[in-house]
């Protein structure tokens, strides 16, 4: 077991906040307190994507493209992750959370990741940008001041971890819209 493969997760069942909209639609929007959104033209929806060689995949159903952190529990198959991907942003403010890895119901880890405010145009911690768009979706229109930003976070570990689970905390500010998780085959 020397080689290294990725999982996207599929975030479909876990999803509860629309943080894309279309002009059409971006009253509708709800990644914000303001109720602000990024432009879904800008974000890859329900296609496999890669950032740094790492493929991703943001899935959008029905109404929701994004996980709003309410403690949520993400289950899948046992592997022995090295690494863990995260796409998404914090609103209103720049924020940090633990993440909890599980395995038989029992957290074996916890570390933390971190997500700038999705409105700035600098990384508050030691996130990168990701996806960059080209305007922001507000209630009374576009707004072409700001650039909105999808971040960049990694967790590695120095030996692989096997884990069958992800817990999250319970952060209304923080918004997952994909998780890669590397693992050893």
């Amino acid at each position: 077991m020397n080689g290294k493969d990725y999982l996207c997760l599929n975030l479909e069942k876990y999803l509860n906040n629309k943080g894309t909209t279309s002009e059409d639609d971006m009253k509708n929007g709800n990644l914000s307190i303001g109720n602000s959104s990024l432009p879904e033209k800008n974000v890859l929806l329900n296609t496999e994507f890669s950032y740094k060689n790492i493929p991703f995949f943001i899935s959008k159903k029905d109404y929701f493209d994004n996980i709003e952190l309410e403690g949520q529990k993400l289950t899948f198959k046992p592997l022995p992750i090295t690494a863990i991907h995260i796409l998404g942003v914090s609103s209103n403010g720049d924020y940090f959370e633990p993440i909890h890895f599980v395995r038989n119901n029992e957290v074996v880890n916890s570390e933390i990741f971190f997500l700038t405010d999705f409105l700035s145009s600098e990384p508050a911690f030691r996130d990168e940008p990701a996806i960059q768009c080209k305007y922001l979706h507000t209630q009374s229109g576009i707004n072409n001041y700001y650039k909105p930003t999808i971040w960049y976070d990694c967790i590695r570990f120095d030996q692989s971890i096997e884990v069958d689970g992800l817990q999250l905390e319970d952060n209304p500010f923080i918004h997952i819209f994909a998780i890669s998780l590397e693992y050893t085959c």
